[in-house]
């Protein structure tokens, strides 16, 4: 999956066509940070200043089997806005930053002894 996704139909559009890999798979999301962002005080200072809200977190997937399985790790950070219509926060912005594979042991040997 790449790009952005934008608006309720391209993300029910996007869950529908992960539908497939995701069967069997779980994710674990841990180690989450709530920071203040710029806009976060904004309330009671200015009324056209925006409240908002920034939420970092590491993401593990894995394939649910015995033993499980490693798929992909990395930090999803999340930056919040304040809806004050519906008095609640709304995402702004998701990002995934995947990390790199893991090289197999054997590989990992082999990058060592080159360096």
């Amino acid at each position: 999956m790449q790009g952005m996704v934008k608006g309720p139909e391209q993300l029910v559009s996007t869950f529908v066509s992960c539908q497939p890999l995701a069967r069997g798979n779980r994710h674990l999301t841990h180690n989450m940070f709530f920071h203040d962002a710029p806009g976060a005080a904004a309330a009671g200072a200015a009324p056209a200043a925006a409240r908002t809200a920034r939420a970092s977190s590491y993401r593990l997937l894995h394939r649910a089997s015995n033993p499980p399985a490693v798929l992909a790790t990395g930090t999803i950070e999340d930056d919040f806005v304040w809806s004050e219509e519906g008095r609640r926060w709304q995402f702004l912005r998701r990002q995934f930053v995947m990390d790199p594979p893991a090289m197999a042991p054997e590989a990992q040997q082999r990058a060592l002894q080159q360096q």
